[in-house]
């Protein structure tokens, strides 16, 4: 079965963090570190023999974004991507995080 396409404008820097729901914080930790689990086995499995687990999770770390603002304008520039990074988002489909990203104007509170 084909793997899915990531949605038009979709990146890495799109989602925001998950916030726990209401009820148990224990479920939630536990519901949590299952998906971890999942989604690294995921991973492990996609890269297979092309890419090395070890060498791409320190890679994928380095990525990093900071809010700038200029003047009038915010805006969120990435890191470079380094070593493995790029064959990493290439083998799961996923459009890296753009290299500079305009971020909407603050609301005045």
């Amino acid at each position: 079965m084909p793997e899915p396409s990531p949605p038009p404008g979709s990146n890495a820097f799109s989602s925001s963090p998950p916030t726990p729901p209401a009820g148990s914080i224990l479920n939630w930790l536990t519901s949590t570190a299952e998906l971890a689990f999942v989604l690294e086995s995921y991973l492990r499995h996609k890269l297979g023999e092309t890419v090395c687990y070890r060498e791409a999770l320190p890679d994928l770390e380095k990525l990093k974004a900071v809010p700038l603002q200029s003047k009038d304008k915010r805006y969120l520039p990435r890191t470079d991507l380094e070593a493995t990074a790029p064959a990493v988002f290439r083998i799961l489909g996923i459009r890296p995080p753009n290299r500079i990203e305009e971020l909407p104007p603050t609301q005045a509170a």
